[in-house]
Protein backbone atom coordinates (compact mmCIF):
# COMPACT_ATOMS: atom_id res chain seq x y z
CA UNK A 1 0.00 0.00 0.00
CA UNK A 2 2.83 2.29 1.00
CA UNK A 3 4.60 1.85 -2.49
CA UNK A 4 1.66 2.26 -4.50
CA UNK A 5 0.68 5.54 -2.98
CA UNK A 6 3.92 6.36 -3.83
CA UNK A 7 3.61 5.69 -7.45
CA UNK A 8 0.18 7.36 -7.24
CA UNK A 9 1.29 10.59 -5.60
CA UNK A 10 4.81 11.11 -7.71
CA UNK A 11 2.74 10.44 -11.00
CA UNK A 12 0.79 13.98 -9.27
CA UNK A 13 4.09 15.54 -8.79
CA UNK A 14 5.33 14.84 -12.27
CA UNK A 15 2.48 15.99 -14.07
CA UNK A 16 2.73 19.23 -12.58
CA UNK A 17 6.10 19.38 -13.31
CA UNK A 18 5.39 18.89 -16.90
CA UNK A 19 2.75 21.19 -17.64
CA UNK A 20 5.48 24.23 -15.97
CA UNK A 21 8.03 23.63 -18.58
CA UNK A 22 8.09 24.98 -22.11
CA UNK A 23 9.12 28.71 -23.58
CA UNK A 24 5.86 29.49 -22.79
CA UNK A 25 5.41 28.80 -18.84
CA UNK A 26 5.19 32.05 -17.13
CA UNK A 27 5.30 32.59 -13.21
CA UNK A 28 1.41 33.22 -13.24
CA UNK A 29 0.77 30.10 -14.69
CA UNK A 30 3.03 28.39 -11.93
CA UNK A 31 0.64 30.19 -9.52
CA UNK A 32 -1.84 28.87 -11.16
CA UNK A 33 -1.09 25.08 -11.24
CA UNK A 34 0.66 24.87 -7.80
CA UNK A 35 -2.43 26.88 -6.12
CA UNK A 36 -4.56 24.38 -7.87
CA UNK A 37 -1.96 21.19 -6.36
CA UNK A 38 -2.00 22.75 -2.95
CA UNK A 39 -6.12 22.54 -3.12
CA UNK A 40 -6.13 19.20 -4.53
CA UNK A 41 -3.45 17.91 -1.56
CA UNK A 42 -6.37 19.42 1.26
CA UNK A 43 -8.54 17.96 -0.50
CA UNK A 44 -6.66 14.43 -0.57
CA UNK A 45 -6.21 14.79 3.46
CA UNK A 46 -9.70 15.08 3.69
CA UNK A 47 -10.39 11.88 1.58
CA UNK A 48 -8.10 9.76 3.53
CA UNK A 49 -9.27 10.71 6.58
CA UNK A 50 -12.72 10.05 5.74
CA UNK A 51 -11.19 6.47 4.88
CA UNK A 52 -11.42 7.25 0.86
CA UNK A 53 -8.67 6.44 -1.54
CA UNK A 54 -10.32 6.84 -4.72
CA UNK A 55 -7.93 9.34 -5.91
CA UNK A 56 -5.12 7.24 -5.59
CA UNK A 57 -6.13 4.27 -8.28
CA UNK A 58 -2.46 2.06 -7.65
CA UNK A 59 -3.36 2.23 -4.04
CA UNK A 60 -7.34 1.55 -4.06
CA UNK A 61 -6.24 -1.93 -5.72
CA UNK A 62 -3.60 -2.71 -2.82
CA UNK A 63 -6.57 -2.20 -0.06
CA UNK A 64 -8.56 -5.64 -0.88
CA UNK A 65 -5.03 -7.74 0.38
CA UNK A 66 -4.94 -6.04 3.42
CA UNK A 67 -6.71 -5.80 6.72
CA UNK A 68 -8.36 -2.67 8.35
CA UNK A 69 -5.72 -2.53 11.13
CA UNK A 70 -2.85 -2.14 8.35
CA UNK A 71 -4.91 -0.21 6.68
CA UNK A 72 -5.17 2.50 9.39
CA UNK A 73 -1.48 2.54 10.06
CA UNK A 74 -0.72 3.01 6.73
CA UNK A 75 -3.55 6.00 6.08
CA UNK A 76 -2.39 7.80 8.89
CA UNK A 77 1.92 7.97 7.71
CA UNK A 78 -0.38 8.90 4.04
CA UNK A 79 -1.99 11.38 5.78
CA UNK A 80 1.21 12.95 7.60
CA UNK A 81 3.00 12.45 4.31
CA UNK A 82 0.46 14.67 2.09
CA UNK A 83 -0.20 17.29 5.23
CA UNK A 84 4.05 17.69 4.85
CA UNK A 85 3.87 18.18 1.12
CA UNK A 86 1.42 21.19 1.33
CA UNK A 87 4.19 22.67 3.81
CA UNK A 88 7.26 22.27 1.61
CA UNK A 89 5.05 23.72 -1.32
CA UNK A 90 3.93 26.81 0.90
CA UNK A 91 7.87 27.24 1.81
CA UNK A 92 8.71 27.07 -2.07
CA UNK A 93 5.81 29.65 -2.88
CA UNK A 94 6.92 32.62 -5.42
CA UNK A 95 7.08 35.66 -3.84
CA UNK A 96 4.24 37.08 -5.59
CA UNK A 97 0.96 38.70 -4.99
CA UNK A 98 -2.77 37.89 -5.46
CA UNK A 99 -2.66 42.08 -7.03
CA UNK A 100 0.49 41.06 -8.93
CA UNK A 101 -1.11 38.22 -10.41
CA UNK A 102 -4.78 40.05 -11.24
CA UNK A 103 -2.89 43.09 -12.65
CA UNK A 104 -0.75 41.14 -14.92
CA UNK A 105 -3.45 38.65 -16.02
CA UNK A 106 -6.20 39.92 -15.85
CA UNK A 107 -6.32 43.98 -15.54
CA UNK A 108 -9.41 45.59 -16.09
CA UNK A 109 -10.79 43.61 -13.04
CA UNK A 110 -8.49 45.86 -10.66
CA UNK A 111 -9.20 48.46 -8.95
CA UNK A 112 -7.05 51.57 -9.37
CA UNK A 113 -7.45 53.04 -5.98
CA UNK A 114 -5.56 49.57 -4.79
CA UNK A 115 -3.02 49.88 -6.54
CA UNK A 116 0.56 51.83 -5.15
CA UNK A 117 0.37 56.10 -5.90
CA UNK A 118 2.46 55.90 -8.69
CA UNK A 119 0.64 53.78 -10.32
CA UNK A 120 -2.51 54.77 -10.44
CA UNK A 121 -2.76 57.37 -12.97
CA UNK A 122 -0.78 55.51 -15.41
CA UNK A 123 -3.45 52.50 -15.11
CA UNK A 124 -7.02 54.65 -15.30
CA UNK A 125 -5.27 55.80 -18.82
CA UNK A 126 -4.21 52.19 -19.83
CA UNK A 127 -7.90 50.82 -18.35
CA UNK A 128 -9.22 53.50 -21.15
CA UNK A 129 -7.26 52.68 -23.84
CA UNK A 130 -9.38 51.05 -26.48
CA UNK A 131 -6.21 49.61 -28.73
CA UNK A 132 -4.94 48.35 -25.16
CA UNK A 133 -8.06 46.54 -24.81
CA UNK A 134 -7.95 45.09 -28.50
CA UNK A 135 -4.10 44.48 -27.86
CA UNK A 136 -4.64 42.57 -24.82
CA UNK A 137 -7.57 40.29 -26.08
CA UNK A 138 -4.99 39.30 -28.48
CA UNK A 139 -1.78 39.01 -27.72
CA UNK A 140 0.28 36.67 -25.64
CA UNK A 141 0.89 38.19 -21.67
CA UNK A 142 4.41 38.63 -22.32
CA UNK A 143 4.15 40.57 -25.83
CA UNK A 144 1.13 42.40 -24.51
CA UNK A 145 2.91 43.75 -21.64
CA UNK A 146 6.41 44.29 -23.31
CA UNK A 147 4.45 46.30 -26.21
CA UNK A 148 2.88 49.07 -23.82
CA UNK A 149 6.26 49.58 -22.49
CA UNK A 150 6.09 52.67 -24.41
CA UNK A 151 2.63 54.40 -23.61
CA UNK A 152 2.59 53.18 -20.10
CA UNK A 153 6.54 52.46 -18.86
CA UNK A 154 5.69 52.18 -15.03
CA UNK A 155 2.57 50.09 -15.25
CA UNK A 156 4.72 48.00 -18.00
CA UNK A 157 7.58 47.49 -16.17
CA UNK A 158 5.76 46.27 -12.53
CA UNK A 159 3.93 43.59 -14.57
CA UNK A 160 6.83 42.64 -16.87
CA UNK A 161 9.35 42.17 -13.92
CA UNK A 162 7.72 39.41 -12.70
CA UNK A 163 6.92 37.59 -15.89
CA UNK A 164 10.91 36.54 -16.82
CA UNK A 165 10.95 34.69 -13.56
CA UNK A 166 11.89 30.44 -13.96
CA UNK A 167 9.42 28.42 -12.97
CA UNK A 168 11.29 25.65 -13.48
CA UNK A 169 14.56 24.00 -13.92
CA UNK A 170 13.67 23.04 -17.51
CA UNK A 171 15.28 25.94 -19.38
CA UNK A 172 18.74 25.05 -17.18
CA UNK A 173 18.64 21.01 -18.35
CA UNK A 174 17.75 22.23 -21.99
CA UNK A 175 20.98 24.12 -21.54
CA UNK A 176 23.22 21.39 -19.80
CA UNK A 177 22.09 18.74 -22.57
CA UNK A 178 23.15 21.12 -25.25
CA UNK A 179 26.06 21.80 -23.36
CA UNK A 180 27.00 18.16 -23.34
CA UNK A 181 26.52 17.88 -27.27
CA UNK A 182 28.65 20.96 -27.95
CA UNK A 183 32.00 20.45 -25.54
CA UNK A 184 32.20 16.43 -25.95
CA UNK A 185 35.49 14.87 -25.82
CA UNK A 186 36.62 16.08 -29.05
CA UNK A 187 36.06 19.63 -28.44
CA UNK A 188 36.76 19.63 -24.79
CA UNK A 189 39.04 23.09 -24.86
CA UNK A 190 36.30 24.71 -26.67
CA UNK A 191 34.71 28.00 -25.72
CA UNK A 192 31.13 27.60 -25.66
CA UNK A 193 29.85 30.76 -24.93
CA UNK A 194 28.77 32.16 -28.51
CA UNK A 195 28.05 28.15 -29.81
CA UNK A 196 25.16 27.28 -27.01
CA UNK A 197 23.67 31.36 -27.14
CA UNK A 198 22.78 30.14 -31.37
CA UNK A 199 21.91 26.87 -29.85
CA UNK A 200 19.18 28.13 -26.93
CA UNK A 201 17.92 31.36 -28.89
CA UNK A 202 14.61 31.29 -30.57
CA UNK A 203 15.73 34.24 -32.42
CA UNK A 204 16.05 32.91 -35.93
CA UNK A 205 19.70 34.63 -37.51
CA UNK A 206 19.32 37.38 -40.27
CA UNK A 207 22.19 35.38 -42.46
CA UNK A 208 21.60 38.12 -45.04
CA UNK A 209 22.60 41.17 -43.41
CA UNK A 210 25.24 39.22 -41.22
CA UNK A 211 27.14 38.49 -44.55
CA UNK A 212 26.03 42.04 -46.03
CA UNK A 213 27.57 43.69 -42.71
CA UNK A 214 31.01 41.50 -42.86
CA UNK A 215 31.43 42.06 -47.11
CA UNK A 216 31.24 45.66 -46.28
CA UNK A 217 33.72 45.73 -43.68
CA UNK A 218 36.93 47.00 -44.71
CA UNK A 219 39.89 44.63 -45.87
CA UNK A 220 43.09 44.80 -43.98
Amino acid sequence: MKLAYLNDIFSRINAVNRSLQGYSATVIDFVDKLRAFQMKLNLWQEKVTAGRYDAFDNMSDSLSVLCKDDVNEVSGLIHKHLVSLSQELENYFPDITDLDCQLIRNPLKVDPTSLPDELQEEFIDFVNDSTAKDSFDSLPLTRFWTAMACSYPTLAKNCVRNLPMFTSTYRCEQGFSALRLIKNKLCSRLAVKDDIRVVLSKTMPRIDLLVANKQAQPSH
